[in-house]
């Protein structure tokens, strides 16, 4: 859910930049733990975020729905908070709850800045309280919009820094790359390989601690699991 000219606001950004800003804030936050797995969001969220750059947060809120759908996170441009639905907090759900959490802010890093410098823009958000809405099928990657995208994106990045992923995959494959057969479904063997235990190596979604559709789109974007073709181009 966004405002009819939320696309003039926040345009394009290249993923170089997002994996730069999900980067940054985690060793700023972090340190020397940044690339303790698995990465410790409340940390980023409470001892950095909330203490050095003001920000109010609630995992607790009961944010009801739109547009149908279950409404599972907010970010409120200003004053700054974001808001998570309790509904996350249940067995289970960990991944998931860490995801939206990261996702939300990526819109507090990504997004929050552009609106605030431009004065004009942060002007045509005013009907909608200068909130990003951060519905069921944001999280799921079932949406068109620029900053839900980028803050997938950013979750992604965040949650599943590219060395540590790499270092991980070397330890349980001989190759760095999956090869698949023509016509194979990608996105069923990522997720195979996600939640694949092996002896005396748990799970990449443990390891990670996220679930098995985040960690499935990683293995795919970042081309640990790819089809023969792409293979010939070089990683």
């Amino acid at each position: 859910m966004k405002s009819r000219r939320a696309d003039a606001v926040f345009g394009f950004l290249h993923e170089n930049t997002i994996v730069s800003a999900a980067d940054e804030l985690r060793w700023e936050a972090l340190g020397v733990r940044a690339t303790v797995l698995p990465v410790d969001i409340d940390t980023i969220i409470y001892d950095h975020l909330c203490q050095n750059q003001g920000l109010s947060f609630n995992d607790e809120a009961d944010l009801g729905t739109a547009s149908g759908e279950a409404v599972l996170g907010k970010m409120t441009v200003q004053p700054g908070r974001i808001e998570i639905s309790r509904q996350l907090k249940i067995e289970g759900n960990e991944g998931r709850l860490r995801f939206t959490i990261a996702h939300e802010i990526g819109h507090w890093v990504l997004h929050r800045p552009l609106i605030l410098a431009d004065e004009r823009q942060y002007s045509l958000l005013g009907s909608e309280k200068h909130q990003l809405v951060t519905l069921n099928r944001a999280i799921n990657g079932l949406t068109s919009a620029p900053e839900e995208i980028q803050a997938n994106m950013f979750a992604s990045e965040l949650l599943i820094p590219r060395k540590q992923l790499g270092e991980e995959w070397g330890r349980r494959n001989s190759l760095r790359p999956v090869a698949t057969k023509s016509g194979s479904d990608l996105k069923l063997i990522a997720r195979e390989a996600a939640i694949a235990r092996m002896p005396g190596l748990p799970a990449l979604t443990d390891v990670f601690a996220v679930s098995a559709e985040a960690m499935a789109i990683a293995l795919l974007r970042r081309k640990l699991v790819a089809p023969p073709a792409s293979l010939l181009e070089g990683f």
